[in-house]
Formats: C-alpha cells, sequence, structure tokens
C-alpha cells in the first residue's frame, strides 16, 4: 500500500470539518468532489451558493451537495461578525465600514 493510500485510509477513519474559502474556483471544486466522494473530509464552501450549484452541475460534481456551502454576502449572522470584527480592531484604527467590507472577504481577514 502506498503513502497516499495510507493517508486516504486514514483520514476515511476520521474525516475532519476542511474550510475551503474559494468554493467557486474549479480546481477546488474538482478536489472538493473527489473528497467528498471518497468521504476523505467534511468540506464547508465559502462562495456564491448559487454559482458553485450551477459550475458542480455543469461538470457533472454529484458529491457537492454533500458539502454545506456558506455565502458570506448572504448570511444573516454577517452584521454581528462584522460587528465583532470592529470591536476587535477599532483600538487598531478599523472603522465599522472597513469592518463590514472586511467581514464580506474570507481573505481581508488576514490582511494588516
Amino acid at each position: 500500500m502506498s503513502i497516499l493510500e495510507q493517508m486516504t485510509e486514514r483520514a476515511k477513519k476520521n474525516p475532519q470539518r476542511i474550510v475551503l474559502p474559494e468554493g467557486d474556483e474549479p480546481r477546488t471544486l474538482e478536489a472538493a468532489n473527489i473528497l467528498l466522494q471518497n468521504k476523505i473530509a467534511q468540506l464547508i464552501l465559502i462562495g456564491k451558493k448559487d454559482v458553485i450549484e450551477k459550475m458542480a452541475a455543469e461538470k457533472g460534481y454529484n458529491y457537492i451537495q454533500y458539502a454545506t456551502i456558506f455565502d458570506p454576502a448572504s448570511e444573516p449572522k454577517m452584521k454581528d461578525y462584522a460587528n465583532l470584527l470592529y470591536e476587535l480592531r477599532k483600538a487598531k484604527g478599523m472603522t465599522e465600514e472597513e469592518a463590514a467590507k472586511k467581514a464580506q472577504d474570507v481573505f481581508g481577514l488576514f490582511d494588516d
């Protein structure tokens, strides 16, 4: 048994939750479908739900339906997340408007 096969078997025995921030990127979607098909991980895809579902249907990625899709633009709690980010960063000069914008952008949270 190869190392890759050993790692795959270990992952199947204890599937972890993985968040993929570029859920509408073609390579990410393909990899997600493979992981879900092989029951290697529980996935959360970040992106626009309708775009992800359309791309998956076009490519025949039937296992994407088993992923949780998180769309920051339509998330009801986004205002709460933005307020929390503002409270955490206001001492560093972040405004409420900047916090609202960064809360929508997964990658923007890591900028300083």
